[in-house]
């Protein structure tokens, strides 16, 4: 059962959420993603600064609001919005990790499954 209603102001909420995975699953992994723009924020001396955080934001954010998009214009599928959310992770990773990272089968699955709550939430499935 859904409680949110996905429109086109809405998107970068549910793309929040989305993200709010991620970073929740680095914060409990203990990963640190090497970023100048997070360090320059940090020694700026500004608080609370996400993990994910400027251009890293849009490994996820990108694939998170096509999904919306693609939903309110009729074309979501449920399996490649996921798909695109993961790989943008991975891509994330890939990218902005100093040294190479294995996600478990269990922990894919269970980010997966929190993406999958969360376009419930909006009412997308």
């Amino acid at each position: 059962m859904f409680n949110l209603v996905l429109e086109e102001n809405t998107i970068a909420e549910f793309t929040g959420m989305i993200v709010d995975i991620f970073e929740d699953y680095l914060e409990e992994s203990n990963i640190s993603l090497v970023n100048e723009e997070r360090g320059e924020a940090i020694a700026d001396g500004e608080e609370n600064v996400a993990i994910i955080f400027g251009s890293d934001y849009d490994y996820i954010s990108c694939p998170a609001e096509n999904a919306g998009y693609n939903f309110l214009n009729g074309e979501f599928t449920t399996q490649e919005s996921e798909d695109a959310i993961m790989e943008g992770f991975y891509n994330l990773l890939a990218n902005s990790v100093s040294k190479a990272i294995t996600i478990s089968e269990t922990d894919d699955k269970n980010m997966r499954e929190s993406i999958q709550k969360v376009f419930s939430t909006w009412g997308m499935i």
